[in-house]
């Protein structure tokens, strides 16, 4: 018997000793960015052909994860039963702080109610980013100098080379507060685009009337899965346009 409890507790400090390399300082970073991630966003963004795996096997990304988690770098939440999500522990935000000037504060606990927008948002930076978009900053960020803002976005790209804010739209506001985003985006200053991201028209299509003279803001809906960019269609002053053609040669 002592040598099981030597392998447990042997394993035990194996566990929690973590060799951190520059690839873990990214992933702490955009947790920190997004909040938190399912499994299957962190493998899609960092090592995608873990995907590819049957169910039953778990690759390498999967157990440094594990490790990870067990070292206290970072921890997991409870999401829709059985799933967890992945957040920032504080001994993780730590070695951020060690590495990095100046960064967002660290996410104590999670908001249950927005997790599903939040994670959506997350699915829209890295699918942007793979087809070309760059230079992500997140409403996080947004935040720490929302004073200075007219409306703080969920999310901000360079897509192919215009300056766009992203938004997820999952539920209807009041006819009001979409007179005051109205306001806000067709103003002259803002960036090039304001992509709205819908599952349900009936969420943009008071926004979509308001604005349907205004070039800046664009409305796609989204399906369970994300169409190439040539195919993934929206519409811009009541006109169909992919959003291939609104990062080439929009004006």
């Amino acid at each position: 018997m002592e040598g099981v409890y030597f392998l447990a507790w042997w394993g035990k400090i194996f566990m929690s000793q973590v060799e951190l390399h520059e690839q873990d300082l990214i992933l702490f970073q955009i947790l920190l960015e997004q909040q938190c991630l399912t499994l299957q966003q962190l493998l899609s963004r960092f090592a995608p052909d873990e995907l590819k795996l049957p169910p039953q096997k778990k690759g390498a990304m999967y157990h440094r994860l594990y490790r990870m988690v067990k070292a206290g770098f970072l921890k997991q939440m409870p999401y829709r039963g059985k799933s967890k999500v992945y957040l920032l522990a504080e001994k993780g935000w730590k070695e951020l702080d060690k590495n990095l000037q100046d960064h967002l504060p660290c996410i104590q606990d999670l908001d249950m109610s927005t997790i599903e927008h939040d994670l959506l948002c997350a699915s829209l930076r890295f699918y942007l980013e793979q087809h070309g978009g760059s230079e992500w900053n997140a409403d996080r960020e947004f935040r720490q100098v929302s004073e200075k803002l007219p409306r703080v976005p969920d999310g901000a790209i360079v897509w192919g080379k215009k300056d766009c804010f992203i938004e997820v739209e999952l539920s209807q506001k009041s006819k009001a507060r979409y007179d005051e985003i109205a306001q806000t985006y067709t103003a002259d200053k803002g960036p090039d685009y304001v992509l709205y991201f819908y599952r349900d028209e009936k969420t943009i299509s008071y926004l979509r009337e308001q604005t349907k003279h205004h070039s800046r803001l664009v409305f796609f809906p989204l399906d369970d899965e994300f169409a190439p960019p040539g195919d993934w269609k929206g519409w811009r002053k009541n006109q169909l346009i992919s959003l291939l053609e609104l990062g080439e040669n929009c004006s």
